[in-house]
């Protein structure tokens, strides 16, 4: 069988994951903040081309910052990786989330489930979807979430399909009502299976409105470029006529996480689908712009959505 390099990548991620997370689910919590201190600072003398790259990429989104802002960037993002593997693994073995975990605004997300027209979650990439998938499940309105078979991994090769991505996703599986995945030859059955989800359980739906997947796309403002945003949170919003909230999970420090989850898009439903749409991005791409500038290190630098700059 030949391996690529997102598979060789996909398996040594899956050795980290479970390492740290078997670390984590033998050992008192008290534990976890000396470990991850140790592996922090050995990851950022030894990966220091990787930081170095998060330095560069921070510039061109936040150009006025220093490069001692940057650089104390590229560390809490590197923090944030390795206590997201730990927080990843520790799903394999237990069920939970082994950092401390606070929710702001679960207010709104009972006020939009109150108008009984189920709910869609327009999720941020930070830290990932499980703290919010507990969250959601604690206030009694288990999750739905479209994701990919191999979400979070380098390769669709049959390794990372097979072997890695069901134990590395493992803790996100558990904390969710159901896991959609998204097809990507056309076929548009995940599209029902949401639907019935939000129309007839009156249920949570949560999809990711900042990457780079989606057959449709529209464009927006974000950090003094141009990005394009995929349509299908506010389109599965428009044509139930659920409340559209957008929601991202971030770091306030070492193992202390919070969900936050915001006020509903206010978008008019007057408007036909594409003027809809259109508007509902805008908002969600000035959400996004402000949360990035508020909290860079939560945000994965390295993979962030592209965004055209115009020449001019």
């Amino acid at each position: 069988m030949r391996y690529d390099k997102g598979t060789a990548a996909d398996v040594g991620k899956l050795f980290v994951t479970v390492g740290l997370g078997a670390t984590a689910a033998v050992t008192p919590r008290a534990f976890h903040r000396t470990l991850l201190s140790g592996l922090g600072a050995a990851g950022s003398r030894v990966r220091r081309k990787e930081l170095d790259a998060v330095v560069d990429i921070a510039h061109d989104w936040l150009p006025k910052s220093s490069v001692q802002q940057r650089k104390a960037i590229a560390v809490e993002m590197r923090a944030l990786r390795i206590e997201h593997a730990l927080c990843r693994g520790y799903g394999i073995f237990r069920q939970g989330w082994p950092a401390r975990l606070t929710v702001s605004g679960a207010e709104h997300l009972r006020e939009a489930h109150a108008e009984g027209r189920g709910v869609v979650m327009w999720v941020m990439s930070f830290i990932e979807s499980t703290p919010f998938n507990l969250a959601a499940r604690a206030e009694g309105y288990p999750v739905t979430h479209l994701t990919t078979g191999t979400h979070g991994l380098a390769s669709t090769g049959i390794v990372s399909r097979r072997l890695v991505a069901p134990l590395v996703l493992r803790g996100e599986r558990r904390s969710q009502g159901h896991r959609v995945i998204l097809s990507t030859n056309g076929d548009l059955n995940y599209m029902r299976e949401l639907l019935s989800v939000v129309k007839n359980e009156r249920g949570t739906v949560s999809i990711r409105g900042d990457t780079q997947r989606g057959r449709h796309k529209v464009e927006a403002p974000f950090l003094g470029a141009v990005a394009a945003f995929p349509t299908g949170a506010p389109s599965l919003a428009y044509r139930t006529g659920a409340p559209l909230l957008t929601t991202a999970t971030i770091r306030r420090g070492p193992l202390d996480h919070e969900v936050i989850i915001d006020r509903p898009v206010s978008v008019a439903r007057d408007l036909d689908r594409a003027a809809f749409q259109h508007a509902a991005i805008q908002e969600f791409a000035a959400r996004l712009e402000q949360r990035t500038l508020e909290y860079p290190g939560s945000r994965p630098w390295l993979s962030v959505m592209a965004a055209r700059r115009d020449e001019s």
